[in-house]
C-alpha cells in the first residue's frame, strides 16, 4: 500500500530544507493519534534519511490514573520502537495558578520548556509537534476571537526558531489513515471533550455549528484565510527590513536606536513592525511586547521632549535621546537593594541595578549659554537638568532613600518628606527604594525622572551650572555641539 503520508512529509522536508542527514529532532509524544502519527513518520523518515529522534513525553499529572497510564503507553511504545525517550511530570495547574494563566496556557509554556532543555541536552536541531490543519484552523480563529492583529491570523508556521510542525497541511482524517493502514495504537484524552477549555468549545460546538448553519467549510475557509494573509505579512515584513536597516544609528546587545525623525514619518503599521524588530533583536523573540507597548513606544519616540523613559517588560526601558528612540535591555529585575554611588564632577556614573549611566558636567555661566543658547529649565520629567552648583557645598551621592530625607519640591511653598512626596505622586511602595536620587546628606535635588529641588535651582545670581544627564546602560553619551563645560 503506498505510503502517501509518508511521501508527502519527505517532500515537505526536501523544500524546507529539514530533517537532513546527521541532524537531530526531538519529537513531542503525548500519547494521542496525532503524536503517535507523527513519530511514526519521523521514525521511518529517519531509517532513509540517516537523522536522529529523541522523544519527550509531558506528564501534566492533570487526569490522575489517566496521566499515568498515558506516560507508561509513551515508554512502552518508545522501547518497543527504540525511540530514546525523555519523561517530564510537572504540575501544570500549579504553573497556572504561580503563572496566573490558563492551564492551556500553563501547559503550552511547560511542554516547549520541557522540549527546549531536551535540545539542549542532546544538541538537537529542532522540536517536532503534530499540529495539523485542524489545529490550525482552531488557533486562526482563537485569534480572531482574542482580537489579533496581522501576525496572529497567520496562525502558525511549519517551520519558525527551530519548531518543525510537519502536518500542518495534513488533515486528521489522513492522520487517522495513515493510523489504520499501519495498525498503530494510541491513547485517547478525556479532556479532549471537556467544553470548559476555549479550544475543545471550538473544535466541538462551534466549528460544526457554524457549518451546519452556513454551509461554510469553516476548517478550509480559515486556512485559505490565512495562507492569504501569510503572502500580505510576508510582502510587508520584507519591506519592513529595509526600513529598519535605515532606521538603526547604532547597536549592540544590550541596546538598539533608531532614528526618531525617519520612524516618525512612517506609517505607523511599517513603524510598529520596525519596533518589534528592535524589540526581537535585543530580547532574542517576539513574544512580550503587545500592541500597547508599540504604541506607547510610537508615542514616545513622537513627542518632542528628550530624555522620558518608558519601562517595558522583560527589563526592557524605552527612551528617547535628541534624535534617537532606544530600547534597551536591564536584564532580570533583580531585588531592590539599598545603595550610594559619590557623582563624580564632572564624569559618569554607572548604577547596574538601576540600568542608567548618569553623566554630569560643569559649565561656567556664561559658557552653558554658549553652548546652548538658552539658560532655561528642563520640564520635570526630564532626564537632564541643571541645577546651581554654588548652593551646593558638600559631596552629592545617587542613592536610595533614607530615612528622614527632605524635599522642596520645584515651583512648591515648602518643604516635605520624600515618603509623603512618594505618596503625592502615587508612585508604587515597592518602586521607591528603586528611584535613584540626587541628595546632599538628607537634602533632595533631584528625585530623578520626577521633580527637582526649588533650594538648588538656577538663578539670576548663578555662575556655576551642574548639568546632569540620565541614559539607559548601554547606551552612547551624547555631547552636544558646542559644548565647552569642564568634562
Amino acid at each position: 500500500m503506498k505510503e502517501l503520508l509518508l511521501e508527502r512529509i519527505a517532500a515537505w522536508a526536501d523544500r524546507k530544507q529539514v530533517l537532513l542527514p546527521g541532524t537531530t529532532v526531538v519529537a513531542g509524544v503525548s500519547g494521542g493519534a496525532d503524536s503517535v502519527c507523527l513519530l511514526h513518520v519521523l521514525q521511518s523518515l529517519a531509517r532513509l534519511r540517516s537523522f536522529s529522534i529523541f522523544a519527550v513525553h509531558v506528564n501534566h499529572l492533570l487526569r490522575g490514573s489517566e496521566s499515568d497510564e498515558d506516560e507508561s503507553f509513551v515508554r512502552g511504545l518508545c522501547a518497543q520502537w527504540q525511540v530514546p525517550l525523555q519523561v517530564f511530570r510537572e504540575d501544570v495547574r500549579a504553573v497556572a495558578k504561580e503563572k496566573g494563566c490558563s492551564v492551556e496556557q500553563a501547559g503550552r509554556l511547560v511542554r516547549y520548556n520541557c522540549f527546549h532543555r531536551v535540545m539542549k541536552e542532546v544538541g538537537a536541531e529542532y522540536v517536532a509537534v503534530a499540529h495539523h490543519r485542524d489545529d490550525q484552523a482552531e488557533t486562526v480563529f482563537f485569534h480572531l476571537l482574542r482580537g489579533s492583529g496581522l501576525e496572529g491570523l497567520c496562525g502558525m508556521e511549519d517551520s519558525s526558531r527551530g519548531v518543525l510542525r510537519p502536518f500542518l497541511d495534513t488533515g486528521r482524517d489522513e492522520i487517522m489513515t495513515h493510523i489504520a493502514q499501519n495498525g498503530l495504537v494510541y491513547r485517547t484524552d478525556s479532556s479532549n471533550q471537556d467544553n470548559s477549555y476555549i479550544r475543545n468549545a471550538i473544535r466541538n460546538e462551534l466549528f460544526p455549528l457554524i457549518q451546519k448553519r452556513t454551509g461554510f467549510p469553516v476548517t478550509s475557509s480559515l486556512i485559505r484565510t490565512a495562507r492569504l494573509l501569510r503572502a500580505d505579512r510576508d510582502y510587508l515584513q520584507q519591506v519592513a527590513v529595509q526600513h529598519y536597516e535605515k532606521l538603526v544609528i547604532s547597536k549592540d546587545k544590550n541596546a538598539i536606536a533608531l532614528a526618531r525623525e525617519s520612524l516618525n514619518q512612517l506609517h505607523s503599521a511599517m513603524a510598529g513592525r520596525c519596533i518589534r524588530m528592535a524589540w526581537e533583536e535585543i530580547t532574542g523573540s517576539i513574544t512580550g511586547i503587545e500592541e500597547k507597548h508599540v504604541s506607547a513606544l510610537l508615542r514616545l519616540s513622537g513627542d518632542k521632549t528628550t530624555g522620558r523613559m518608558l519601562h517595558l517588560p522583560g527589563g526592557i526601558c524605552g527612551t528617547v535621546e535628541y534624535d534617537r528612540l532606544l530600547l534597551v535591555s536591564r536584564g532580570e529585575k533583580q531585588k531592590s537593594m539599598p545603595f550610594q554611588v559619590p557623582l563624580p564632577l564632572p564624569g559618569t556614573a554607572k548604577l547596574m541595578q538601576q540600568g542608567i549611566l548618569v553623566h554630569t558636567t560643569l559649565y561656567d555661566r556664561d559658557d552653558y549659554v554658549k553652548a546652548f543658547g538658552v539658560l532655561d529649565k528642563p520640564g520635570e520629567t526630564s532626564l537632564q537638568q541643571i541645577f546651581d552648583y554654588g548652593k551646593i557645598n558638600k559631596g552629592i551621592n545617587i542613592r536610595s532613600r533614607c530615612n528622614g530625607d527632605i524635599f522642596y519640591p520645584y515651583h512648591s511653598p515648602g518643604s516635605k518628606k520624600l515618603k509623603e512626596f512618594f505618596i503625592d505622586e502615587k508612585i508604587p511602595r515597592e518602586k521607591r527604594e528603586n528611584i535613584p536620587l540626587l541628595a546632599v546628606d538628607n537634602n533632595i535635588i533631584w528625585v530623578m525622572g520626577f521633580r527637582t529641588s526649588e533650594k538648588y535651582r538656577v538663578d539670576h545670581a548663578t555662575r556655576v551650572i551642574l548639568s546632569v544627564r540620565v541614559t539607559p546602560l548601554g547606551s552612547e553619551p551624547i555631547t552636544a555641539k558646542g559644548n565647552t563645560g569642564k568634562e
